[in-house]
């Protein structure tokens, strides 16, 4: 089932016209903005998430609840379920704002601690550098642009949820279990062929992370080493001339069969068949399937 967005932003970005609504994670726009001295705007995030990066300057957010004053360095999460937000600017800001949504979204949204809506983060440097990473790929447009920006999304939501730990040490220890397993997967996974040895790397038990991921995550900890590695695979069917067989190969499937069918389960289609449709200039859409994997 296909849902149309159109979305308009100004200085923005926009990516996909159109999203599969299995899809765990899109990314809808990326911007940055320069915001003069007593400017006032509203966001209001009905349907979508959000999070903006004030990179200097200083503005107030008034809710109907509470009034905030957001500095240099610091997060602003917002999305469905928050009223909409007046931003009043004390003094020239400037500032980064990247819009997205999926049940990825929505649930990295719900582990935040309660009533979080402004965060100062001690990990400020990396944030600005995904958002500039970001902006420049969009606004370079080269083939594979919306992936490569929608990884860049998936490590600032990582990267978030590591300084959210650091101001919650006692939140959820749990939740930073799967972000180290993660990490861990995100580094090596184009060699690591299998993910049982790994949760003891962290000194926890397969079984513990296995039962965390599918909590946090909605898969195992193998179907998410699979999709990276998918995921990759289709990136070197349309940049290389490799055959499929040489491409499952290169990330652990020796047996081509296997590897056909693990990229049909992801991707929805052969790999010759998205070779073919990516270089005659359509965007075969992924279907990341959430179900568990039968072998973990």
């Amino acid at each position: 089932m296909k849902h149309r967005i159109d979305v308009k932003e100004k200085n923005g970005h926009v990516f996909g016209k159109y999203h599969v609504m299995r899809m765990r994670l899109v990314l809808l726009s990326v911007t940055r903005e320069v915001w003069g001295t007593d400017m006032c705007t509203v966001h209001h995030f009905p349907t979508n998430y959000a999070i903006s990066y004030l990179v200097n300057g200083h503005v107030t957010l008034h809710s109907p609840q509470k009034t905030l004053e957001m500095s240099d360095n610091m997060l602003y999460i917002n999305g469905p379920g928050n009223p909409p937000i007046e931003i009043t600017v004390q003094k020239p800001s400037e500032i980064f704002t990247v819009m997205f949504a999926g049940t990825a979204a929505a649930a990295f949204h719900q582990q935040l601690p309660p009533d979080t809506l402004l965060l100062r983060m001690p990990n400020s440097g990396a944030i600005y550098s995904l958002f500039r990473s970001m902006l420049a790929t969009a606004q370079e447009r080269e083939f594979l642009y919306e992936e490569i920006c929608r990884k860049f999304l998936e490590t600032m939501m990582l990267t978030v949820q590591s300084g959210i730990m650091r101001n919650y040490p006692r939140y959820d220890r749990a939740r930073e279990h799967v972000v180290r397993i993660k990490q861990i997967i995100d580094k090596d996974y184009e060699t690591i062929m299998d993910t049982v040895d790994i949760p003891a790397q962290a000194g926890i038990s397969q079984e513990y992370i296995t039962r965390l991921f599918k909590k946090y995550e909605g898969i195992s900890p193998y179907r998410y080493l699979q999709n990276l590695k998918i995921h990759k695979a289709a990136s070197l069917l349309v940049s290389t001339e490799r055959s499929a067989a040489e491409v499952g190969a290169a990330l652990g499937y020796i047996d081509p069969s296997v590897f056909s069918r693990c990229f049909k389960r992801v991707m929805g289609i052969s790999p010759q068949r998205y070779r073919e449709l990516a270089r005659s200039g359509e965007r075969p859409m992924p279907t990341v399937s959430t179900a568990a994997s039968p072998e973990q």
